[in-house]
């Protein structure tokens, strides 16, 4: 039996969402079957299909820097694992973290940043957070690298905070429980987690009901143990299938010791997984999403591991599925993943990956669409407002989310350009920075000027030329070239729009950030409206941890800036 040459461990949130798991045959009992109603869950359907929601997913704890997650992309904060390190520079919030130093910090205490977030998100056209949430209690089994869920949701206060400020001052804003199998390894853990969220929060206004129960999202609700990918890899259809059918039915054991009924959308694995993987043909991922569609709310899948095309492949049959039993779908918008572990998936997207998984979002007019994700800096997937793309991800978010709900091109209110590039060209020798994931999947070669105009005007791409602008939003593609960067957007002789990009394309890689810089023309006004004070990159209230008088990010960005080593020592 053929099988493919991938080595896989398995990251978590924006992860791969393996796999279908392995049961001895001589374990298997009976099991209660999944919770099912075929007329109410119709009704259920039709209300929220006639809402359009939009979700974003919310890791656990990341406003707080000493979360993991945060010590990995920060490079001003010790950490635990020296290969999150060295000269990478990923991704941190831009409010609400120690890129701030105390008594310039936009949040004073965790509601207040909760209330902001919360703002943020509806002012974008997002209807709610999903929280991931992993071993839900105390004594639970985590990971090692992450005991901290316990105490960030619970014994840290957080949910009771989300819920009190969004019960008291957002009654439309839902806070949904997205369970995560990722650190849940046996049923029992399942029904316990889900508990303890019901018992606090199961009846709080800010739920969405579904056929009349609780609805719950899931990732990776195909997983149960023994955990055990490897063993799936070029198996046949039916040996997955068989096993597929018992981890469905172990949910029915979790449904049936619930304190109250809930209604679960199952995330499935990602797109890239099913031909690649496990060899299955368009028949073969028919019968599957038929299988899991019957017993549950919907489907969902977290894609930021798969290209446009294999989403398309996948997402469209899924969507079928779900349609022909009356259930919910929720396809997955990402802007990429990105991890330096090595022996994954690596994957980074430009502009593309966003524009294109909005694009077929619109064409399958699903019920629900989930950002993946809100705040996972770490992983490099966040939309929330961050020092590596401002507000440019949630502007461009804001636009397809109107368009998503309403049915047509949003009525724009004034011009807006988003800048969306690499910082160098090509991809870093390995020999420059220890990089050797495999398949690896680059950005592309371009310059992205997003251009979000009111009436037709003119684009004038600072060495790149100009092009004329449609009203609308349009992708204009350049091929990239080093030196600054910066557009205009003129329309009668006068401009309407400009932006400049904080760091400059430089020919060859000083540093490790192969994520994409994003900038929008709104930036600094929306910084002044949020922080309360002007926009200044090189201000040290920014943190300045070598006192030279510019901020410790303007020197992670910028070539003509030394940088303080991650441990601290030298220059």
């Amino acid at each position: 039996m053929a099988t493919l040459q991938y080595r896989i461990t398995f990251p978590r949130a924006a992860a791969v969402l393996l796999a279908v798991p392995l049961l001895a045959a001589s374990c298997r009992a009976p099991h209660a079957r999944p919770p099912e109603s075929e007329a109410g869950a119709a009704r259920g359907l039709e209300d929220i299909r006639q809402r359009k929601y939009v979700f974003a997913h919310y890791m656990p704890g990341y406003s707080h820097p000493a979360h993991p997650h945060m010590r990995f992309s920060n490079p001003y904060v010790a950490r635990t694992r020296s290969r999150e390190s060295g000269a990478q520079y990923r991704e941190a919030p831009l409010f609400a973290s120690d890129w701030f130093k105390e008594g310039h910090a936009v949040f004073t205490n965790r509601r207040d940043f909760i209330r902001w977030e919360i703002r943020t998100a509806r002012d974008a056209g997002i209807d709610g957070f999903m929280f991931d949430y992993g071993a839900g209690y105390s004594g639970a089994q985590n990971r090692s690298n992450r005991p901290d869920r316990v105490h960030c949701f619970i014994e840290m206060g957080i949910f009771d905070d989300f819920f009190s400020v969004a019960e008291a001052e957002f009654p439309d804003f839902k806070l949904l429980l997205c369970v995560d199998q990722a650190t849940i390894r046996k049923p029992s853990r399942r029904t316990d987690t889900i508990n303890q969220f019901l018992d606090r929060y199961g009846k709080s206004p800010n739920g969405l009901q579904y056929d009349g129960k609780l609805l719950l999202t899931s990732y990776r609700a195909s997983a149960l143990p023994p955990y055990d990918f490897q063993g799936c890899q070029g198996a046949p259809a039916g040996y997955i299938f068989e096993n597929t059918r018992q981890v469905i039915a172990s949910w029915g054991d979790v449904f049936a010791g619930l304190h109250q009924p809930v209604a679960l959308i199952a995330d499935l694995p990602p797109a890239w997984l099913y031909a690649k993987l496990w060899n299955f043909t368009d028949a073969d991922c028919r019968r599957f999403f038929d299988l899991w569609a019957r017993p549950f709310a919907g489907l969902s899948v977290f894609g930021p591991l798969d290209t446009p095309e294999e989403q398309r492949r996948i997402y469209t049959m899924m969507n079928d599925a779900c349609r022909k039993h009356g259930k919910l779908f929720g396809p997955c918008v990402a802007q990429g993943w990105r991890r330096n572990n090595l022996d994954q998936r690596v994957f980074m997207h430009d502009a593309e990956l966003m524009l294109e998984s909005w694009k077929l979002a619109l064409e399958l007019d699903p019920g629900m669409v989930q950002i993946v994700t809100w705040n996972d800096y770490g992983e490099q997937t966040d939309i929330a407002p961050s020092i590596n793309h401002g507000y440019a991800l949630l502007e461009l978010n804001a636009y397809f989310i109107e368009r998503f709900k309403t049915g047509r091109p949003p009525e724009l209110e004034k011009d807006s350009i988003i800048l969306a590039y690499k910082r160098y060209p090509g991809r870093p020798e390995p020999t420059d920075f220890p990089d050797t994931a495999e398949p690896w999947y680059p950005l592309s070669e371009n310059l992205h000027v997003i251009t979000l105009a009111r009436a037709p005007a003119q684009l004038v791409v600072e060495g790149y030329g100009t092009r004329p602008v449609e009203p609308g939003l349009q992708n204009h593609r350049f091929p990239l070239q080093t030196g600054p960067v910066s557009a205009v957007l003129v329309r009668d002789g006068r401009t309407a729009a400009s932006v400049n990009g904080l760091s400059p394309v430089v020919e060859q890689p000083y540093r490790e950030m192969l994520g994409t810089c994003w900038i929008s023309s709104s930036f600094r006004e929306r910084f002044r409206r949020d922080a309360g004070f002007e926009f200044d990159p090189g201000h040290p209230a920014f943190t300045d941890l070598n006192t030279n008088g510019v901020a410790d990010w303007v020197e992670l960005i910028r070539p003509d800036r030394k940088v303080i080593p991650a441990d601290g020592a030298g220059t």
